[in-house]
């Protein structure tokens, strides 16, 4: 068996009620992600996503009619990952080739995901929790066999028919992991190859939890890039003003920036704990690796230093306002002590 999977994961909503979301699709007859050959001791996932089967229809390539299924996953920090599966059976390795570097450069699929996407979310609406407003998305590609190759993988990795230097193979066979002579899986930046004899999926499975936390990651990064802007914005139009009104517009600014740093704080933490991996030793390297292949340790590092922006500029607005404050209360004093003193000469004026 060999299959192709070509992954498209869109941020929906800030959250998703899974079981309102399973009371939705109930036609689909949803079930709860349970991975078949790890323990569930050995990988504990906070909150199962739901996956649900959504159509099936043919594939043509190459004068060849290729089966194909599109199915789901919704995770519960706002995620719906779509993925079409080919079913390669008739077709040989050249041909593999020659479809991996297709896919690896076609559109031909975009619009079908986008119409696919924004169809469920409308019909999950009632599930979403603070439905997004753009549709923020990643990509990912995943070459699966039963059959042990006797063909290079590096190429269909890569989606590339001209000759790879050595230092590139590798660099991607760097990324190679084994647990048994019955299977392999190599992981580059935007597809993986999975051979598996006894055709267990686990893997894909850990390497879609990575491409959703990663959308995440980079869907937040994105939103405190625009919360930074429109703070810089904000305090422009601020300075406009004067007096108490100035202060009103600060104080604004500042309950905002402690809301979207809470939220961010509290979500991406949600997210980076989704999953954890205690005891499978294997399963831990290859997840451990697809994130930092993924390198969602750059961009949870961009997030905590943009919310270290926000943390410091809600810090210097808040010494503004307290100064402001104590200068308004000083000025006060002031004034009641030259009045009391006015007041108090007024009688020798008489």
């Amino acid at each position: 068996m060999e299959l192709v999977f070509l992954y498209r994961l869109f941020d929906i909503a800030e959250e998703i009620d899974l079981s309102k979301a399973e009371e939705i699709l109930s036609e689909k007859r949803p079930f709860r992600l349970k991975l078949k050959k790890i323990p569930p001791k050995a990988i504990h996932i906070e909150e199962p996503p739901l996956i649900f089967e959504y159509s099936t229809g043919f594939y043509f390539f190459n004068g060849k009619t290729l089966p194909t299924k599109i199915a789901g996953k919704i995770f519960a920090w706002g995620v719906l990952s779509l993925n079409l599966s080919l079913d390669l059976q008739d077709l040989n390795p050249d041909e593999f080739l020659e479809l991996m570097v297709y896919l690896n450069n076609t559109e031909e699929f975009d619009e079908l995901f986008k119409k696919e996407v924004r169809f469920l979310k409308d019909l999950l609406t009632p599930a979403l929790i603070k439905p997004s407003p753009e549709l923020f998305e990643e990509d990912f590609l995943i070459f699966f066999t039963t059959e042990k190759p006797n063909y290079d993988p590096v190429p269909l990795l890569l989606g590339e028919k001209e000759p790879i230097s050595g230092a590139t193979r590798a660099e991607i066979l760097n990324n190679r992991f084994s647990y048994a002579d019955t299977d392999m899986t190599i992981i580059a930046w935007d597809a993986a190859f999975v051979y598996d004899a006894d055709g267990n999926m686990d893997v894909i499975d850990l390497l879609e939890f990575a491409v959703s936390q990663l959308l995440e990651l980079r869907y937040y990064d994105s939103l405190l890039t625009k919360a930074i802007n429109e703070m810089y914005q904000d305090i422009d139009r601020a300075e406009e003003e004067w007096g108490y009104k100035k202060l009103g517009k600060y104080r604004t600014i500042m309950k905002r920036l402690l809301k979207t740093v809470a939220d961010i704080t509290e979500i991406t933490e949600r997210v980076q704990n989704a999953l954890k991996v205690t005891e499978d030793v294997f399963y831990a390297r290859v997840y451990s690796q697809a994130l930092r292949i993924f390198r969602t340790n750059v961009w949870a590092e961009q997030i905590r230093h943009k919310l270290n922006v926000l943390e410091r500029s809600y810090s210097m607005l808040s010494e503004e306002v307290v100064t402001s404050r104590f200068l308004a209360l000083e000025i006060t004093i002031v004034l009641l002590i030259l009045l009391e003193f006015i007041l108090a000469l007024l009688p020798h004026f008489k």
